[in-house]
């Protein structure tokens, strides 16, 4: 059998402002979700227990190992979908529910009596009671290698190793996590859907999430000219007033970090920004700003490094003129192609799993890239950025770029 559990995260803090009937309706929503789709899946709903409860999936056939495979990347697909039913419901904007999904195959005894079934440790209650150890990351599908190695090769290939020798109780198994789909272009969605029945659910919620930070992207970049007015009418000592690089510079970090924080309210984004700069008559990539989420800090002093040290993203970003995306790092790790900086980006606290470094040039009439640094973004959840999805956030940053890339022109004439 293979087991499919789920558990909502940090369900606590979740409920903390809610009444015992919303929490119960909120719990119940979860339920008819989970187990309809393991039904729809040739599943059956074994039991739940307040936050959270498991499946069985009979295990003989190749449709009954597709089966398991569709019905985690359905949960996990219609996730937004439920919370935003759920926030529906508790007449709120949003409803930040995430929820650790994990599958596991085991031999399990089954009786006539649900509650009854059972199993040696290692197939069943370690499975079950260390999901932190097994789910290590919220809204993501992880299966062990025990159910991994039974997937053809079409469905490996949607999975990546996530850690090896994980522990829980009684149990040692390798984890692999689904990875995400690329987001469809816009266009390709209109395109298809010349019969509005063509279009589904999820698409109509991704053309309403790509408006919405369309009208954000345009305040965010409507704030850094709001910034530059208010400097010019600010009184100085000086007299007149002019327009440095350091106020352009700095009010488009504020407006891109703000920007970021905004249309994923739910991660936590870092931005930072690494200026080429010479060093010992040696080229370097320094980084002299950044913008972390509340509570967090770096010392970017302590962040130089030789333009030509590929093993470092930011690197291989300058050298290649083009924007590096490493859609997990923690995968990108055990692969050996990602270097830390310091060991202490490799707890989880930190959060470090997802990055994407994008050059800022300045295009030349010969249409060749003087370079000027690297932006670097990273975020606390696998797959943010992916190599397929580098233009959509390329044409949502670009007039950010351009911004940082002539407060580095300004700088070079006040120097």
């Amino acid at each position: 059998m293979v087991i499919l559990h789920i558990d909502t995260s940090r369900s606590r803090e979740l409920y903390k402002n809610v009444s015992p009937i919303e929490k119960a309706r909120c719990a119940q929503l979860l339920k008819i979700f989970f187990e309809g789709t393991c039904r729809q899946y040739r599943g059956t709903p074994s039991k739940w227990e307040g936050d959270g409860g498991f499946a069985l999936f009979p295990f003989n056939k190749a449709k009954q190992i597709e089966n398991v495979f569709e019905a985690g990347k359905t949960i996990v697909e219609g996730l937004p979908h439920l919370n935003a039913q759920t926030a529906k419901v508790l007449y709120r904007e949003s409803f930040p529910r995430h929820v650790r999904l994990k599958a596991h195959k085991g031999e399990v005894v089954l009786t006539k009596h649900r509650g009854l079934d059972s199993a040696d440790p290692e197939h069943f209650d370690d499975f079950l009671k260390h999901e932190k150890n097994f789910a290590p990351r919220n809204d993501e599908f992880f299966v062990t290698n025990e159910l991994y190695h039974h997937f053809n090769e079409r469905q490996k290939s949607h999975f990546q190793l996530f850690k090896k020798r994980v522990k829980g109780g009684s149990l040692c198994v390798n984890l692999y996590r689904l990875c995400r789909a690329p987001y469809p272009k816009a266009e390709d969605i209109l395109r298809r859907g010349e019969e509005v029945s063509a279009i589904k659910q999820s698409d109509w919620l991704y053309l309403r999430d790509q408006i919405t930070q369309h009208f954000k992207n345009v305040a965010a970049r409507n704030q850094i000219t709001k910034n530059l007015i208010l400097h010019l009418s600010a009184p100085s000592r000086k007299g007149r007033r002019v327009i440095c690089s350091d106020i352009l510079f700095e009010s488009t970090l504020d407006a891109l970090y703000s920007y970021t924080h905004v249309i994923f309210p739910d991660c936590r984004i870092r931005v930072s920004y690494w200026r080429s700069v010479q060093k010992d008559k040696r080229l370097v990539l320094k980084m002299v700003s950044y913008r972390y989420p509340e509570g967090e800090s770096t010392n970017p002093a302590r962040r130089v490094v030789p333009v030509e040290d590929m093993c470092y993203k930011v690197c291989e970003c300058f050298r290649k003129k083009e924007p590096v995306v490493t859609p997990c790092v923690t995968e990108a790790r055990l692969q050996h192609s990602w270097r830390d900086f310091e060991p202490q980006q490799q707890s989880e606290h930190r959060g470090l799993d997802s990055a994407l470094q994008i050059p800022v040039y300045c295009e030349l009439p010969d249409k060749s890239k003087e370079m000027k640094g690297v932006i670097s973004l990273d975020a606390d959840k696998p797959d943010m950025f992916l190599p397929e999805e580098v233009a959509l956030w390329r044409d949502a940053l670009v007039g950010f770029l351009a911004n940082l890339a002539l407060a580095e022109k300004l700088r070079e004439y006040e120097d």
